[in-house]
Parts: C-alpha cells; structure tokens; sequence
C-alpha cells in the first residue's frame, strides 16, 4: 500500500481532507511512518492518527500566539513525527517487563534508536531537538520546569513546551473531553498509570528528590503537574496576543474548537 492509499484509511469521512491536507506539509514524517511499519499495519495505524492530531493542535496553539513561520513547520513536523518508532518501543517494553524490569531502559535505548532514525533521515536540528520534548523521562520535565522558570521565554523554549504540552494530553486521535474538575491532561496520564505497559514506570524519582516541586510525586504526577503549569502560561500568552480569555482546563477544548472550524470550513468549500 502506498502513502496515498494508507492516508485514505486514516480517520473518519469529515476529518480525512483536513487531516490528509496536514499529512502533506509533513509528508518526510510520515513516510517515516511507512518505513517503520505504522501505516500497513492495521493494529499501529492510529498511531499515524495520533501523531496527525497533535500535529494539528500545535499548529493552531502556535499560530495563535504569531510563532515565526518556519518554527511553526518544525513543530507540526515534530508532532507528525514524534511516534513513528512506536512499535519498536511498546515491544522492548514489554520485553523488558516480562524479564522483571520496568522498563524505562528500553525508553531510553529506543528513544536512542528512533533519534539516530531521525538523524539519518536527515531532519533540521531544531526537529531533532523537538522530538525530544515528547514523553515524560525525567530529563524532560527537569527541562519543561526549567523553561517555565525564566522570566522570558524564546520561541524556541515555547515549541519545546507546546510539543510536551500536546503530547501530555492527546488521547489517540479523539476530540478532547468537556472539563469538569479535571481534563485531557489528567485523563490521559491517569490511564497511562494504570496501563500495564507504564505502570511499573509510575514510582517517585530519585531525580526529584532535590526540587520541591517534584519531590515525594511519581512520574506521572508530575507530568500533571508540569503539564497543567504550562497549560496556565499558555492561556495567559493567548489573552496578551489575542484578547481570547480561556479557563486553562478547557484549552484542550478551545484548540479542538479551533480545528473543527477549519473542518467546516474546508467541507463548505468541498460542496459549493
């Protein structure tokens, strides 16, 4: 199957010319996807989809607070990238867990794999960077927490917080859930806790020891955390550059929003 016929399975009728639309800019990504036995493979195919959807929410995060043009392509092209070694990775998992690890050294050495993957597809720099900012090892959210630190955050330093962002809280390729106490993010990192491919991942760091921040948490509660910090700067960028007031547990719901006009928008042109 090529590209073009495997796109065609993505996603349902409404979606699919928005999504193939996306699928195009990043098209180098997602032939990294066919290589690597996502896209022929029914069972990992909604992997594509997952990586298209976060693709398409940083991309509306990004331009609504004016990212310069060409961190805006790096950053959809990260997103659409960022799981293409998905399958590789839940294998040495479970690999690893069904020798009594827990898995984190098959993470790291398939997060090693996919990046010397990326290097050889000849990816810029900056996507090479980005990549990293997907998933939640502890050297990532060390970094997240870093760059929410500083006073004036870079261009740069928001793309790396917008992929980790996205990433905490995308559920395959669904719309995000209305918020009530809770949302996306909880939701998300709440599930892959009890999942039995993560749980054994879900112990207090070490690492956190130090920061009062993460100390006494497990990995996935201070993802929540990281994640929800973010969510609260990002909502306070978009009313400075937009006016647009967004309680911070429903800006998952407000980016969707933004792509389902798009959507209708695209279909009304298709009819006309």
């Amino acid at each position: 199957m090529n590209i073009q016929e495997a796109l065609k399975d993505l996603f349902d009728d409404k979606r699919r010319p928005y999504f193939e639309k996306l699928a195009g800019k990043v098209m180098p990504a997602i032939e990294m996807h066919k290589k690597f036995d996502l896209l022929d493979d029914p069972k990992w195919r909604n992997v594509s989809e997952h990586c298209l959807m976060e693709a398409a929410r940083v991309e509306i995060i990004a331009g609504l607070i004016g990212l310069s043009q060409d961190i805006i392509k790096d950053l959809v092209t990260t997103s659409a990238l960022h799981d293409f070694y998905k399958k590789y990775e839940i294998g040495a998992i479970q690999e690893e867990l069904k020798s009594g690890g827990n898995g984190w050294g098959a993470i790291y050495k398939t997060a090693d794999e996919r990046n010397r993957h990326i290097k050889e597809a000849n990816f810029n720099d900056r996507v090479k960077r980005l990549v990293n900012a997907s998933g939640g090892n502890p050297e990532t959210l060390f970094k997240a927490k870093k760059i929410l630190d500083q006073s004036n955050i870079t261009e740069e330093d928001w793309a790396f917080l917008f992929v980790y962002y996205v990433d905490s809280y995308t559920r395959g390729s669904n719309w995000a859930e209305t918020a009530d106490n809770l949302n996306d993010v909880d939701r998300r990192l709440d599930k892959n806790a009890s999942n039995p491919n993560y749980s054994k991942q879900n112990f207090n760091v070490k690492k956190f020891d130090d920061d009062p921040l993460f100390r006494g948490k497990s990995i996935f509660q201070a993802m929540k955390e990281i994640s929800h910090m973010i969510e609260k700067r990002l909502c306070v960028l978009i009313k400075d550059k937009t006016g647009i007031m967004i309680n911070s547990l429903e800006l998952p719901e407000f980016i969707d929003s933004e792509i389902m006009s798009i959507i209708i928008k695209l279909r009304e042109r298709e009819t006309l």
